[in-house]
């Protein structure tokens, strides 16, 4: 879980998946600073938001997952619902 006040490698992997997935859109790119800021979290924030995701402005492990691998993470919620819950 990656939230606002963290720094590191984590936070650099985060914005640069941010960046990949809106590079095509109108947003500024955010700084690949690996400093969790109000920049990343609210770009964070706008992404729960449009991925039917619990807006809480942290970046938890399946907000992550479904940057790195857009297509399963939709597939996996199409086809199962809330498929880690029969886990």
């Amino acid at each position: 879980m990656l939230k606002r006040g963290m720094i590191g490698w984590r936070v650099t992997e985060l914005q640069r998946l941010l960046n990949r997935h809106y590079e095509s859109s109108d947003f500024m790119p955010l700084g690949e600073t690996g400093e969790y800021g109000v920049d990343t979290e609210n770009l964070v924030t706008l992404y729960q938001e449009q991925n039917g995701m619990e807006v809480t402005g942290v970046a938890g492990i399946m907000l992550i997952m479904s940057l790195r691998q857009p297509d399963i993470y939709k597939k996996l919620l199409r086809d199962n619902g809330h498929w880690w819950s029969r886990w």
